[in-house]
């Protein structure tokens, strides 16, 4: 199945207006409507998820898919109101989940923090914007840096 970019920006608009709300029960008909049938509507919207424009969890199954949790993520709306799905937007999204997991992974490694200091530390960082989990990163890969020209002899 080819996921094309009209086949995508349907979704998310009928996706738009259920931000931060439950789709309705008719959500499997209403995808499987605009994606053709039921195969293509889980193709493209396992694809939106990976794309960190789509949220929820998607899997086949005996007796044809399930969707759970889904909801369209704030970069789903930003690029479906820009009326075009940019690959800006998906680089985005996608370095937002990376900097999530790689400070998540450096928050569960760290031995000086107890479980319930990891555990708050954790809830905090997924409730950031963006902007501050860039610059934490930023951050972190600049002391990374110092660190290895310190380490590492140059030639």
């Amino acid at each position: 199945m080819d996921i094309t970019k009209d086949m995508q920006v349907k979704v998310l608009e009928y996706l738009k207006p259920y931000y931060r709300q439950a789709v309705p029960r008719t959500f499997e008909e209403d995808m499987a409507r605009i994606a053709g049938s039921p195969d293509n509507a889980f193709q493209v919207l396992r694809f939106l998820i990976e794309e960190g424009l789509v949220d929820g969890e998607v899997r086949p199954w005996t007796l044809g898919f399930s969707y759970r949790n889904i909801s369209i993520t704030s970069a789903g709306v930003k690029s479906v109101s820009m009326e075009d799905i940019g690959a800006e937007t998906v680089i985005t999204a996608k370095l937002h989940q990376e900097s999530l997991s790689l400070l998540a992974a450096l928050v569960k490694k760290d031995g000086g923090a107890s479980p319930g200091q990891k555990n708050a530390l954790l809830s905090a960082l997924q409730k950031m914007p963006e902007a501050a989990l860039s610059e934490i990163v930023k951050q972190i890969v600049a002391q990374g840096v110092q660190h290895l020209l310190g380490v590492v002899p140059l030639k």
